[in-house]
C-alpha cells in the first residue's frame, strides 16, 4: 500500500512538473508575442509618421506646380 501511494506522489509530481514546464513555456511564449506586437506597433507608427510626410511634401509639390502653371501662364502670348 505505501509503495502504491509512493508511486502516486511520484507520478503526481512528475506531472505537477510537466505541468509547470508547459507553463511557464506558455508564458515565455506569451511575453516574446506581446514583444512582437510593441515592436510591430512602433513599426507602424513609424509608418505612419512617415506617410504623413510623404503626403505633405506632394502637397506642397503641387502647390509649387500651380504656382509654376500660373507664372508660365502669364508668359502665354
Amino acid at each position: 500500500m505505501a509503495q502504491n501511494i509512493a508511486s502516486a506522489v511520484e507520478e503526481q509530481t512528475a506531472t505537477t512538473e510537466e505541468i509547470s514546464t508547459s507553463a511557464q513555456q506558455a508564458g515565455d511564449t506569451v511575453t516574446q508575442t506581446t514583444g512582437l506586437i510593441q515592436k510591430i506597433a512602433a513599426g507602424n507608427e513609424t509608418v505612419y509618421r512617415s506617410s504623413k510626410q510623404v503626403k505633405e511634401a506632394a502637397e506642397k509639390l503641387n502647390n509649387l506646380f500651380k504656382d509654376l502653371q500660373k507664372l508660365l501662364a502669364s508668359f502665354k502670348v
